[in-house]
């Protein structure tokens, strides 16, 4: 999770690039303190390919929180998938399950 000084860190480049100051960041700390920090980053470069102002907190969850689910998602496959390698679980809906996830993870 991303520390108020990684959150100032990131809002500090955007308020650099859009020349305006973002105000209170306490928002931003409560919004976002649940993003990873190269996730929040990411949402950030995403957000200045594509915007010409400086985001609110609830823009910038909006591009983090996908990535964040996807993130939480693969690894919880990872772990399913390393149990069933170690044994520690004999589930055919666990191996379809992890099957079906990284086929459609290593699509284009």
């Amino acid at each position: 999770m991303a520390t108020e000084s990684e959150i100032t860190d990131t809002i500090a480049v955007l308020s650099g690039i859009y020349g305006r100051e973002p105000g209170d960041l306490r928002g931003y700390y409560w919004t976002l303190g649940d993003i990873d920090a190269d996730i929040l980053e990411r949402a950030a470069q995403v957000w200045v390919k594509g915007n010409k102002w400086l985001p609110q907190p609830s823009e910038l969850l909006e591009l983090a929180q996908p990535m964040q689910n996807r993130r939480m998602e693969y690894w919880r496959h990872v772990q399913l998938y390393g149990d069933l390698l170690a044994g520690r679980r004999n589930d055919g809906r666990a191996l379809k399950s992890c099957q079906e996830y990284f086929r459609m993870e290593a699509q284009p």
